[in-house]
C-alpha cells in the first residue's frame, strides 16, 4: 500500500521527457511510465538478469522503443525516479553523486524513503550535491494526531521528497 502511494506521487510529478529509474529491478515502474506517456525511460540497476527480464516486458508490452535498460548510462534526464531504495545500497552518499551526474541541470530527483531514517536521509541529502525542494513524511493513519517532527521517525509510513540540485 505505501509503495502504491508513493508510485503515485512519482507518476503524477514525474517529467515527461527522458526519465531514469533507479534500481529498475524487472522494468514494471519504467513500463508504467512509458505507458502513462514518459518519451524516454532509462531504466537502471546492475542486476543484468532483471535487465534482461525488464527488456522482454517492455518488448511485450509495445514499449521497447521508448525504454531503455543498462548498468549504467550517460546519458542525462530530466528525472531520476528512485523508489524505496536509498536505504539498500552501501553508500547512498555515492549513489547521490552518479545521479548528479546524468540529471540535467533543472532536472529533479523523486523518490521515497520506507527503511532509511528521516534524519539520516537529510544528513545524507545536506552533504550531497542536492537540496530538499520538497521532504513529506507520511504519518500512519491510526498515529495521525501525533504525527509531528519529534516523533516522525516512529509514526511515518513513508516519506516522499523531490530534490534538485544546488545552485
Amino acid at each position: 500500500m505505501c509503495r502504491e502511494r508513493l508510485k503515485v506521487f512519482i507518476f503524477r510529478s514525474v517529467n515527461p521527457d527522458v526519465t531514469a529509474a533507479w534500481t529498475c529491478g524487472e522494468g514494471a515502474e519504467c513500463i508504467e511510465m512509458a505507458a502513462k506517456g514518459a518519451k524516454r525511460v532509462i531504466g537502471i540497476d546492475i542486476r543484468k538478469d532483471l535487465l534482461q527480464i525488464a527488456r522482454q516486458k517492455a518488448l511485450e508490452m509495445g514499449v521497447e522503443n521508448t525504454c531503455v535498460f543498462a548498468s549504467s548510462s550517460n546519458e542525462q534526464a530530466d528525472t531520476v525516479v528512485s523508489l524505496d531504495t536509498f536505504e539498500n545500497f552501501a553508500d547512498p552518499a555515492d549513489i547521490l553523486r552518479i545521479m548528479n551526474t546524468i540529471l540535467k541541470p533543472e532536472g529533479e530527483v523523486l523518490g521515497g524513503l520506507n527503511q532509511m531514517t528521516i534524519a539520516r536521509f537529510e544528513r545524507l541529502v545536506a552533504s550531497s550535491p542536492f537540496k530538499f525542494a520538497a521532504l513529506e513524511p507520511i504519518p500512519i493513519k491510526k498515529l495521525q494526531r501525533i504525527h509531528n517532527h519529534l516523533t516522525r521517525e516512529f509514526t511515518t509510513a513513508i516519506v516522499r521528497c523531490r530534490l534538485v540540485k544546488r545552485t
